[in-house]
């Protein structure tokens, strides 16, 4: 349509034709409207231990690169986050808000500020953490030389977070119990423990305990 006006132009001797940039305002309305249309919903698989001692791994590879895919509760409060790579992939294995018990988790993606439906429902059931026998909550120890003791699930492995410092040597709940000592620093000690699989790496809900080493 641009160039038969431009034809008629020439032919009663407009020599210089100044063309609309109507293509170009359609296209940028196309875009404007394809920035709209929301995001497809993720495609996810879903594994978790028979125990519920883990926390699941989630994972998709079909969403938008740089998409940020978020799983939600019934609430639609996030449980966890990840971002897309350049290929779509993404995976999710922390999910310290999830509760003891079932709960029910869904998934969603969000490009730029345009947010998908979300996914159909999974069931995903945590295990509480193992119990800190030693030492008791508030308690005040010798620092050069304390017990600390765990029970839980026969043949899992615990994992210690000492002050926010991720201990990586497993604590193997032989026969459902651990005892040990330990010499730490002076002062409040914040204690976390959670089971640990040592082949994945992991991880599940994390019991605390605060004590003060002196």
């Amino acid at each position: 349509e641009t160039q038969s006006i431009t034809d008629e132009a020439a032919k009663i001797g407009v020599k210089k034709f100044i063309k609309t940039n109507a293509q170009s305002t359609l296209s940028k309305q196309i875009s404007d409207i394809n920035d709209l249309i929301p995001p497809a919903v993720p495609v996810y698989t879903l594994e978790q231990d028979a125990g519920g001692l883990y926390f699941p791994l989630i994972k998709g590879a079909d969403a938008v690169p740089g998409a940020l895919v978020e799983a939600v509760d019934a609430a639609g409060s996030v449980l966890a986050s990840a971002t897309a790579d350049l290929s779509g992939a993404w995976s999710m294995t922390d999910f310290p808000a999830l509760p003891v018990g079932t709960s029910t988790v869904r998934l969603r993606q969000t490009v730029d500020t345009v947010v998908s439906a979300v996914s159909a429902p999974a069931d995903v059931t945590m295990a509480p953490p193992p119990v800190v026998s030693q030492p008791a909550e508030g308690a005040v120890v010798d620092a050069t030389d304390f017990v600390m003791q765990l029970t839980g699930a026969s043949g899992a492995d615990a994992q210690r977070i000492v002050n926010g410092a991720v201990r990586e040597t497993p604590m193997p709940l032989t026969d459902g119990t651990w005892l040990g000592s330990f010499s730490i620093a002076q002062g409040p000690v914040n204690l976390g423990i959670r089971y640990l699989d040592p082949v994945t790496g992991r991880f599940g809900l994390t019991a605390t305990r605060l004590f003060t080493a002196q």
